[in-house]
């Protein structure tokens, strides 16, 4: 019988000081609107609700630009991938969405494979602040183990996309971090 991993896998020092540094500049640089909250009892609706997400941030562009990104995020994802055992898809590309929280920022509890999305199969976040640049902020998986190495300086922390999770408060500075989600063709495979 196959046993699966569903508690969170963190790679640590995915990306150097200088490239997180790189992924914040090219994010901002791409201009950010307020995040957006699904509401799937509305019809699945996105919307702004600064009660219940409180963030700006874009989609990062597959190009030139992005190009050594996504090739590090890929390999990263096929080895936490290696624990969780989804059916990843070689043709849907992992979604990065740059994330800026700042004072007051937050995301309350949910999930990333509802309806629309059932075919997210791993979510992951990208640690591209200082630890010491910002209070609050921690990314919280219900059922998982306290992660205080999801604060780590460019490490990336995954997980099934169907685990609850949220981003606490922040209660000062700012917190940065790319969002990444990889996709299988076939729902809840």
């Amino acid at each position: 019988m196959t046993r699966y991993q569903f508690d969170p896998v963190t790679i640590k020092d995915l990306l150097s000081p200088e490239e997180c540094d790189r992924v914040i500049a090219y994010g901002k640089s791409l201009g950010l609107e307020d995040g957006k909250a699904y509401f799937p009892r509305e019809g699945e609706v996105q919307r702004v609700d600064k009660n219940i997400r409180n963030c700006q941030c874009n989609v990062l562009p597959h190009n030139d630009d992005t190009k050594w990104l996504v090739d590090r995020v890929n390999k990263a994802i096929a080895l936490m991938n290696s624990e969780f055992q989804f059916d990843l898809s070689d043709t849907i590309p992992v979604e990065m969405m740059f994330v800026e929280y700042p004072r007051g920022g937050k995301f309350g509890l949910h999930v990333d494979n509802m309806a629309a999305v059932s075919c997210r199969k791993v979510s992951s976040s990208i640690q591209l602040s200082r630890s010491e640049d910002y209070e609050g902020g921690d990314l919280v998986v219900v059922g998982s183990p306290q992660m205080s190495e999801s604060r780590d300086y460019g490490c990336m922390t995954g997980f099934p996309a169907f685990m609850p999770h949220k981003v606490r408060r922040v209660d000062s500075g700012i917190r940065y971090c790319l969002v990444v989600w990889a996709f299988g063709d076939r729902h809840f495979k």
